[in-house]
């Protein structure tokens, strides 16, 4: 909806209620609407720019609707008409609505005019027209006029007829517009609101001749007041000659323009809008800004016209006049005249208080008005209007109250009474109430009579009475105590206030849905239902009196009992009757008096509520009154001559509701009321027809039945009693009552109870308008093209290279020879963005991260550089940190430390005494060399469950310091992944008292504590916490050691338990050309080398294990989840058993049976041992391959159907995830047993397969929306909101809450993901509402001996189930066994169908054999490398030894550390130190044969040459054959560098044959690093390990390792290989655009891709991403992941690598290019003196090649371009030309930045040098080494072109080859012996049409490239010496090697000189550059830039954006 439209509405509201005009009252009336409006800005946002599609755009902005809305809103059904006479508009419209009152067309109208300023292009386009000025100063008439300002404005005047109106502000005498004639000028019709004068002026002439006024009795003239020296003199000179001819006083003359401005089309309503309150108030506003009258105007200078400058008082008798004028040549002129009411309060005076009633869109809304009107005298006048609006409902009001307001003598308001509330009800139904005897009291009336509308009630009873001799005045207002003595006047009295009461409700127009009575109360139910008269109902409560003290009766008495009718019923005496059933806790007794006495006195010892209750010593209602019933029939009778019927809504309490059809009941009679009198109240039965949300009105002198009905009546009900006993205000509680039922919904005429005001009010009567108050709720789309506002993101974009000063510690994170980047520096990043979101430094703000979850740590290295970009919902704290599209982490941050992030402290301490050395070692062992600063480790204890942590001021090596530590704890012996962390909680505040190190010690302030704890309350004073996190089984807490001790150091923490699982050992291939020598009867099982890395899974041959259970050769096995996040390492356990998942297969036993099965396995394996249990016999009809797709999915269904839940055909099922294979099982069996099932998948195709499977299912119970919360609504809606009996769910998170909706009462949720995916799920109590149940569930228990019965009882489901056919084959798709890498992403990624299998049968993929040991022999090693001789020690472990000797040089503290851990594991290993003596160690050697047996030896040495080593082998050999040991393994293991050769060294004893010699290459060193370059040949040690063992097992005595030479594959072929497309049949040269989704490549493959590309390249993509994955766009993502030689173009190419599409930018001066410190903030004419780097390209003159080296620099960068247009240009020309744009677009000061590339060095030092000339100093960057290296390398380039004609060939075959792509030689045979330009024309020939661009464009590029190179190739420009620093980042060379030093001679200072790795051309893209920069910057721009926010900035979207 347009703004206007929104706003125009909310004007003619609040004009309605200005008017004091309810508008229900215009609702369906010929009410007009006229709104005068020129043009909608708001057009654009719907026409271009929104996108919405509901089809409401074109209504939504089309200006008919401004008036229209209105009607629609008010539903007026009188004209509707915008209209556009441009300025004039507004006085048209209220022209129009004039003449349409005055003809009758409508009996009144809105006059309306609306101009909003939304586009900034409209003020451009009237600046264009009119004068606008600069200052925003409107200065009207004043001689410094300078134009006006543009403004905007909305208003509504409510038009009416004077006789209808409430409200008068003045009379409208004349309205009317025409067109003038445009001024005219030499060249034609003049803009603006130039005019003619003569036209105008007989205009004026005539409008007052029509209006029948003389211009003279105008004494203020609104002029329109343009603010323009023209337009202002026209004006005045034209009011001059029409209105102050003979004039005796001066002319007032005003203009609104001066006080808001120029506001278009609703310039005239805005003008009489100023003169209303000009009247109103009394005085005119003066005109803003005019200070210096004018003297060029006539009547000015004689002062004829008077410009106001102040307030001017202004008579409502005067006549005004607003003028009006256009810059289309539309005039127009307004007369009115002022109305003038004197205010008399007097004659409206009250003498109770005053009630408001009020409502509004909130109860604030409210309360504002109620706050006005507190603050004032009360204004009867303005109340009335209040009444008069409120007296009936506002649509959209939300908000009731009501005030009581009253006036001290003072005058002084006084608040009696005020309540507000939120109202939203429907309307209730409304009973009245009339109580019976007791509510009488004495003066209950006196108060009351100040009401007039009550006092006139009462005289007209006295008046009926008084011939009776009663004065019933006095009885109600008397003070005398005993009034009431005399029954008679109890019964007068109560029925005469009720009488009085009910005609004050009539008056107020509150009528009663139902009527009850209580006893006498109903005779004000007959009155109050039309039965009875006054005069009758004043009677018959006379004659009831009378009757009572005329009859003679029983002295008797009556009570009140606390006891119900059923209760009290049974404990009366006989004597005493029941006389009124009150409620089920109240009744009255009567009877006669003594024996009442006794009772009541009875019923108090009892405890029982018993009290007697004043009668007049009569027993009504019983028994004993009935003699007094023919006297009152007979009295009643002649009252009641003629019964009128009960109306439905009176409900009797005096006959039983079984009889109300009766005759007795029917009507209102003689009968009916004797009846009354002598039996039974019957209020509790009769009340329970009261509904329980019903509003009840007591009407009574005391509401005497409160405490009844509140007790008897649900809380839903309000009771509302009028009265109140004893209150000295009863008009007060009166109003009290009317306020608070208009808080219920019923709107009261209140003006009745007050004198009638005379309309119209008064004119000083308080405007109200201004009250009203908006709630602004929804939001509209708004277009904003005004960028000045800008918004901090909570986003942030990083760029990071190691080779940055900031970043250069991230060379130090090496993991498997890896540079990688830490997950602890995207978490530091994190922190780092919600610091500065927060506008925070991150060491002022601590922070809490909860479920972290870690994906990939991109690869770092030399070319390239990471783009990290961290992204924070603010809201709830989620994070995410990508890398070009590549997830790293996500989890949650705080701001703030919870309480429960309480961490304890150990209990005692430690010495630390294993130095990080030797834990460095130890992780070295795993794979992990780290370097430098992330060797954070200081010390641990011997056991590794205490350790010191370095504090270096770095909290990314700090917080991978304590990742460092959970890796220690891990039993895999290689890389171990990390998967989540549950919490860090980061104190800055307590970490602040950190230190430096000195002298190579931690001081105590700078160690941190690493402690883990099982969450037992421990207290410490000796350090303070900082941070925790939580793992699987404790917390690891992060302190600062504060002991006083003198010798703290030695005691730092990190404890954890003692018992650890040992993971899967690392494997691997090593490719050697030995024969594979597999046993068939060995058990292939499926192993990893690399935890999380599924690429490195490989089948390994082992001996089967005997076991119990059945033997099984395994053809089919199932993959499941559990497995697979075993393999990726987020599953493990904390003891020393191995994970086990439970696995699914077919196969064949011993005996040749087909079977299936389950089996509880660490691994997959070809022969099982199965529970005969859980074996099936496979049916006939079934396949190998059938049959492994049941046995796991259909065992679960059955353990959740029947052990859990135990179904039945009564329940309703919900599965979700349906098409998987647990879900396909469930809804067979489900389906099978009756259930009634929904099913709910991820998408439709999936859906249809479900309807495929399952003919049963309903289509609109499979729902396709699994992963949102609409599948919820759709199970709801089906089921008639019972919901379902059981859901399983594989839900995970939030949705996972969500899912417990569509449960009903007693609903079972069966969760399947949380045990097997390791889920953080927070279960919120709230899910157990309505008795729900949550089961997780693992199926793995069913294995405990103690779920014996439930096994056979699923082997039982399943036999019957296959016998009924449902338990059937699944679906599922089957993998190779050596495609199991690719089987497993699939399964992982969730995006199969059904089961996914692994074929077993043939086992074709290459067989990695092993060594097997035995656990009771010696394995000996001796070696001089302690890592090797581990390494080698963990393998054999891992083959089943345990039994080791170890023989070492040297005994490392690590080597016992490891040494311990494998004691704890039960392995019995001795550590020996060697000596040069101790050969072959013969003693060892004998206990090894005394304690067992001696299985292998194992000599490992760097140098098998030397004598000691050729001795210990010796020695051994010796030992062995004399000892006639048969040994298993005998192996020599060397790693130098010579060549073993067979036979030699080592003696004639048969060693030859015994002795197998392995020689391994060189061994990976522990420092590697990516950013240094080490041997190609080298091998790791897990490598070197694999090698040995596949040695060992080939038989083979001398066997070489070496390195593959093969050539490493490239991402793309290694991509295409796993999508099965062949390179050079699908993708040619052209194709290089072509997408994996246009190769059709399908899911499953992408699935493959994405967990290559995760394990391997550390790449994490979602499957959409990689979809889109191009050729071209792989072998980008490969450069990011492997390091690679930059591709040079050679001779021209070199410098014109391409020709740029984009015209524009080619040829643009000057371009800012986006820089760290670059953002959208920065503009260059804004920053002038902020330092910046200008860029100076080389020959090619283009931006483009500078963004690698500016996406880093900590400065803003501009790049100078030459364009194509000054190819001769020299230096210095082209120099100054540069400086001059610098001059114009941004600023060059002191202390400059140049960078010139290539030849723009030349230009960079001329610039410099002219720089200096103006005193001006600064830094030259060059990039090209000298002047002589450059233009030796031009030479060097282009030396094939040895004549210009050569040369101009040159240039036209790479620009023919880059447009084309073709061959360029076709060139030669049309281009020879011609000139260049014809050369040219050819060229242009051959290429017109194969570009994108201009000709003309392409003609002059190729003509500037052989400019351009012609001149350089005959450069003889020499640079000038300058003052300025240069600074040379000289490219690498090829045909130099010495560097040149020439550049020297051109500065004053000392050169300073970097060497690049790359060469000139590809210098640009050097990660060095950008790092070089920002080391040479001034410190304010580095300071500037560290204080910049690293968050995005970004405009407000104006297509986005709401007002």
């Amino acid at each position: 909806m347009d703004p206007m439209c929104r706003k125009i509405i909310e004007q003619s509201y609040q004009a309605l209620f200005d008017a004091g005009i309810n508008p229900e009252e215009l609702s369906g009336k010929k009410v007009g609407v006229f709104v005068g409006n020129c043009y909608s800005e708001y057009q654009l946002t719907v026409f271009y720019v929104s996108g919405s599609k509901s089809g409401l755009g074109l209504p939504g902005c089309s200006r008919s609707m401004i008036a229209n809305r209105i009607s629609y809103y008010l539903n007026l059904k009188g004209p509707s008409v915008s209209i556009d006479e441009s300025c004039c508009s507004s006085t048209a419209a209220l022209e129009m609505a004039y003449d349409a009152i005055v003809r009758g067309e409508c009996e009144s109208a809105f006059v309306g005019g609306a101009n909003l300023c939304l586009h900034p292009q409209t003020i451009i386009h009237y600046g264009r027209v009119i004068d606008l000025n600069k200052d925003g100063k409107t200065k009207c008439f004043d001689a410094n006029a300078d134009g006006c300002s543009m403004s905007e404005a909305i208003n509504i005047i409510y038009l009416q007829k004077a006789k209808h109106a409430r409200r008068v502000y003045a009379e409208v005498v004349k309205a009317k517009s025409h067109f003038t004639t445009i001024a005219e000028t030499d060249i034609g019709a003049s803009g603006g609101f130039n005019c003619n004068l003569n036209d105008m002026s007989r205009f004026l002439n005539t409008f007052y001749e029509e209006a029948n006024v003389s211009p003279k009795d105008v004494k203020y003239v609104e002029a329109f007041g343009a603010a323009s020296r023209i337009c202002d003199k026209m004006e005045l000179d034209m009011l001059d000659e029409v209105y102050c001819k003979d004039r005796t006083t001066p002319l007032m003359v005003g203009s609104v323009t001066s006080n808001i401005g120029y506001v278009g089309a609703a310039s005239g309503i805005s003008a009489i809008t100023k003169v209303l309150l000009g009247y109103h108030f009394g005085k005119l506003a003066g005109n803003l800004h005019y200070n210096s009258p004018r003297q060029d105007v006539q009547a000015i200078r004689e002062k004829r016209i008077e410009v106001l400058s102040d307030h001017k008082e202004l008579s409502t008798a005067h006549y005004t006049a607003i003028n009006g004028l256009s810059i289309t040549g539309i005039g127009s002129h307004v007369l009115l005249k002022g109305y003038n009411k004197n205010k008399d309060i007097g004659s409206y005076k009250s003498s109770f208080a005053r009630i408001v009633l009020c409502s509004g869109r909130q109860e604030g809304s409210v309360q504002t008005i109620f706050n006005n009107l507190k603050s004032r005298p009360i204004d009867p006048e303005e109340l009335a209007l209040l009444h008069y609006f409120f007296e009936k409902n506002v649509p959209g009001h939300l908000g009731r109250g009501f005030l009581i307001l009253d006036s001290k003598e003072s005058n002084v308001t006084v608040k009696v009474s005020e309540e507000c509330m939120y109202f939203d009800k429907g309307r209730r139904p409304l009973w009245f109430v009339y109580s019976g005897m007791g509510s009488q009291w004495v003066g209950m009336g006196k108060d009351l009579m100040r009401i007039p509308v009550f006092a006139a009630a009462i005289e007209r009873c006295h008046r009926v009475l008084e011939p009776k001799g009663l004065n019933l005045i006095d009885v109600i207002t008397s003070d005398d105590k005993n009034t009431f003595d005399n029954i008679m006047h109890s019964f007068v009295g109560i029925n005469a206030i009720q009488i009085a009461l009910t005609d004050v409700l009539r008056a107020l127009d509150i009528v009663p849905d139902n009527i009850i009575g209580h006893s006498v109360g109903e005779i004000g139910c007959a009155y109050a239902d039309g039965c009875f008269t006054l005069e009758e109902a004043i009677l018959c409560a006379y004659n009831r009196g009378l009757v009572s003290i005329q009859t003679p009766l029983i002295r008797g008495s009556m009570a009140a009992i606390g006891l119900g009718y059923k209760e009290i019923s049974k404990m009366c005496p006989p004597e005493i009757d029941i006389a009124c059933h009150n409620s089920a806790e109240s009744s009255t007794i009567s009877g006669p008096a003594d024996i009442m006495a006794e009772f009541v006195i009875s019923l108090g010892l009892k405890g029982i509520f018993a009290r007697e209750v004043p009668c007049s010593n009569i027993a009504y209602h019983s028994r004993y009154i009935a003699n007094a019933g023919p006297g009152l029939l007979k009295s009643m009778q002649n009252i009641l001559k003629t019964p009128r019927p009960r109306s439905a809504r009176w409900v009797s309490t005096s006959i039983p509701q079984d009889r109300w059809d009766e005759p007795l009941a029917k009507y209102s009679s003689a009968e009916y009321h004797t009846n009354n009198l002598l039996n039974p109240v019957l209020f509790e039965e009769t009340s329970k027809l009261i509904p329980p949300n019903a509003v009840l009105i007591e009407v009574a002198p005391h509401g005497l039945l409160q405490a009844i009905l509140k007790r008897s009546l649900p809380e839903s009900c309000k009771q509302l009693p009028l009265t109140r006993r004893g209150h000295p205000e009863n008009s007060v509680c009166l109003l009290e009552a009317v306020g608070r039922l208009y808080l219920e919904g019923f709107n009261a005429k209140v003006k009745a109870l007050y004198p009638q005001v005379n309309f119209p009010v008064s004119t000083s009567t308080p405007m109200l308008s201004h009250l009203v108050e908006w709630v602004y709720q929804e939001e509209w789309s708004l277009h904003i093209v005004a960028a000045a506002n800008m918004k901090t993101s909570s986003t942030s974009q990083g760029v990071i290279s190691a080779y940055d000063v900031e970043h250069s510690h991230l060379k130090g994170h090496m993991i498997r020879g890896k540079n990688l980047y830490p997950f602890s520096a995207a978490l530091v990043a994190v922190w780092d963005t919600l610091a500065a979101c927060l506008n925070l430094k991150r060491n002022n703000l601590s922070v809490q991260f909860d479920n972290v979850y870690f994906y990939s740590q991109p690869i770092l290295h030399r070319k390239y550089q990471l783009r990290p970009y961290v992204t924070i919902q603010m809201g709830s704290g989620r994070f995410e940190v990508s890398n070009e599209k590549s997830l790293l982490v996500t989890g949650i941050i705080i701001p703030e430390i919870r309480s429960d992030r309480e961490v304890h402290n150990p209990p005692d301490i430690i010495e630390a005494n294993v130095s990080g050395d030797d834990i460095y070692e130890l992780l070295c062992g795993k794979e992990y060399n780290y370097l430098e600063d992330f060797r954070s480790i200081h010390s641990t204890n011997e056991s590794m469950t205490e350790a010191q942590i370095e504090w270096k001021g770095n909290w990314v090596t700090f917080l991978d310091g304590i990742i460092q530590l959970n890796v220690l704890k891990r039993r895999h012996s290689t890389i171990s992944k990390l998967n989540l962390i549950r919490k860090i909680v980061i104190d800055v505040e307590k970490q602040s008292n950190a230190t430096v190190v000195k002298d190579g010690v931690i001081r105590q302030d700078n160690i941190f504590i690493i402690h883990k704890h099982d969450y037992e309350l421990k207290n410490s004073d000796l350090y303070t916490v900082i941070s925790s996190h939580i793992i699987e089984d404790g917390k690891i807490e992060l302190g600062i050691w504060k002991s006083t001790q003198p010798n703290a150091l030695n005691s730092i923490v990190v404890r954890k338990p003692k018992h650890q699982s040992p993971q899967e050992q690392l494997g691997g291939e090593y490719y050697l050309p030995l024969e594979d020598e597999n046993d068939s009867a060995q058990t292939l099982k499926l192993k990893i080398s690399r935890i999380g890395d599924l690429k490195s899974v490989y089948w390994v041959s082992e001996s089967l294990q005997e076991t119990e259970g059945v033997p099984v050769k395994v053809n089919y096995v199932g993959v499941n989840i559990i497995y697979i996040n075993k393999l990726l390492g987020t599953h493990f356990r904390e003891d020393n058993e191995p994970t086990k998942s439970v696995i699914d297969f077919s196969g064949t036993t011993k005996s040749g049976t087909a079977v299936m099965g389950l089996v509880h396995s660490d691994a997959i394996s070809s022969q099982v041992h199965a529970n005969p249990d859980l074996l099936l016999p496979i049916p006939e009809h079934w396949t190998l391959e059938d049959a492994a797709t049941v046995p796991l999915a259909y065992t679960m269904a059955f353990y959740i159907l029947f052990i859990k839940v135990r179904v039945n055909s009564k329940h309703t099922i919900c599965v979700q995830g349906a098409a998987g294979a647990l879900g396909q099982a469930v809804i067979s069996v489900a389906l099978a047993h009756g259930c009634h099932v929904f099913a709910t998948v991820s998408s439709n195709s999936k859906k249809q397969f479900l309807k495929k499977l399952f003919p049963k299912l309903k289509d609109d119970h499979i729902i396709d929306h699994s992963r949102d919360i609409n599948f919820v609504y759709n199970i709801l809606r089906a089921t008639n909101g019972k919901g379902c009996d059981l859901l399983v769910s594989c839900a995970k998170d939030q949705l996972k809450n969500f899912s417990f909706r569509c449960l009903g009462s007693y609903g079972i949720m069966i969760d399947t993901s949380v045990v097997p995916n390791r889920e953080n799920y927070n279960f919120g109590m709230d899910n157990l509402s309505l008795d729900r149940v949550y089961y997780p569930i693992d199926l793995s228990t069913i294995f405990q001996a103690k779920f014996e019965e439930d096994i056979k009882l699923i082997r039982l489901l399943m036999i019957d189930g296959i016998r009924r056919g449902y338990v059937r084959p699944l679906t599922r798709v089957t993998y190779d066994a050596q495609d199991a890498p690719r089987a497993f992403r699939v399964h992982a990624a969730g995006q199969n169908r059904g089961r996914v299998l692994l074929d077993l049968q043939q086992l074709s993929t290459k067989i990695s054999p092993s060594i097997v040991c035995s656990s009771s022999s010696w394995q000996v090693v001796v070696s001089d490398n302690g890592r090797l001789a581990l390494k080698l020690a963990e393998r054999l472990i891992d083959r089943g030894a345990k039994r080791i000797f170890i023989l070492l040089d040297r005994v490392l503290n690590y080597v016992n550390i490891q040494k311990r851990k494998w004691q704890e594991d039960g392995i019995d290993v001795e550590v020996i130190k060697t000596t040069s003596k101790a050969n072959g160690n013969p003693d060892l050697l004998m206990d090894c044969k005394k304690d067992g047996m001696l299985e292998s030896i194992f000599v490992i040495t760097s140098n098998e040459k030397a004598v000691n080593v050729i001795e210990t082998v010796n020695s051994f050999a010796d030992f062995i054959s004399l000892s006639g040991y048969s040994l298993k393994y005998f192996a020599l293991i060397t790693t130098s560098k010579s060549t073993i050769k067979p036979g030699s060294r080592f003696g004639t004893n048969g060693l030859s044959q015994m002795l197998t010699k392995i020689k391994l290459p060189v061994i990976e060193p522990n420092e590697r690093n990516e950013f240094k370059r080490i041997s190609t040949k080298s091998v790791s040690m897990n490598d070197a390990i694999d090698a040995v063992e596949r040695a060992l097992t080939s038989q083979k005595k001398v066997i070489l390792v070496h390195a593959s030479d093969a050539p490493r594959k490239t991402l793309l072929q290694e991509i295409m290989s796993l999508a099965d497309v062949k390179l050079e049949t699908k993708i040619g040269k052209p194709n290089f655009d072509l997408t994996l989704k246009e190769l059709h490549v399908d899911d499953t493959k992408l699935l493959a891709i994405q967990g290559f590309l995760r394990d391997v390249y550390e790449v994490n993509l979602n499957i959409r991403d990689i979809q889109n994955l191009s050729v071209k766009s792989i072998n980008e993502l490969g450069k990011h992941c492997i390091e690679y030689e930059f591709e040079e173009n050679k001779g021209i190419a070199t410098y014109f690598p391409a020709l740029y599409n984009d015209e524009l930018l080619y040829t643009t001066d000057m371009l800012v290019m986006p820089t760290l410190a670059f953002s959208a903030e920065f503009k260059i004419e804004n920053n002038l003196n902020k330092p910046h780097l200008c860029i100076i390209p080389g020959v090619e003159g283009y931006h483009e090649s500078f963004s690698v080296i500016c996406e880093r620099l900590k400065l803003p960068a501009i790049a100078l371009q030459p364009g194509l247009d000054h190819p001769y240009e020299t230096v210095p020309d082209l120099a100054n030309r540069y400086i001059n744009v610098l001059k114009k677009k941004a600023a060059l000061n002191n202390n400059f930045y140049l960078l010139g590339y290539e030849s723009g060095i030349f230009v960079a030092l001329e610039m410099a040098a002219t720089l200096e000339k103006n005193g001006l100093t600064g830094t030259v960057f060059c990039i090209v080494g000298t002047p002589t290296e450059l233009i030796k390398d031009f030479q060097n380039n282009l030396k094939c072109y040895n004549t210009k004609d050569e040369l101009q060939m040159g240039v036209l075959k790479n620009a023919y080859s880059l447009i084309t792509k073709g061959d360029p030689n076709v060139l030669d045979q049309f281009c020879k012996n011609i000139e260049w330009t014809n050369k040219l024309d050819v060229c242009m020939d051959m290429l017109l049409g194969q570009f994108p661009h201009s000709i003309q464009y392409t003609r002059k590029w190729i003509d500037y490239v052989y400019t351009k190179l012609s001149s350089l190739l005959e450069n003889n420009y020499k640079p000038k010496k300058i003052l300025s620093q240069i600074i040379s980042l000289r490219p690498s060379y090829k045909y130099s090697s010495n560097m040149d030093m020439s550049l020297r001679n051109y500065s004053d200072k000392e050169v300073i000189t970097y060497q690049l790795e790359s060469s000139l051309s590809c210098a640009p893209q050097d990660m060095m550059c950008a790092s070089i920069i920002n080391c040479h910057l001034d410190s304010e721009t580095l300071e500037r830039f560290n204080k910049r926010n690293i968050c995005q900035s970004y405009a407000i979207e104006t297509d986005n954006d709401t007002l």
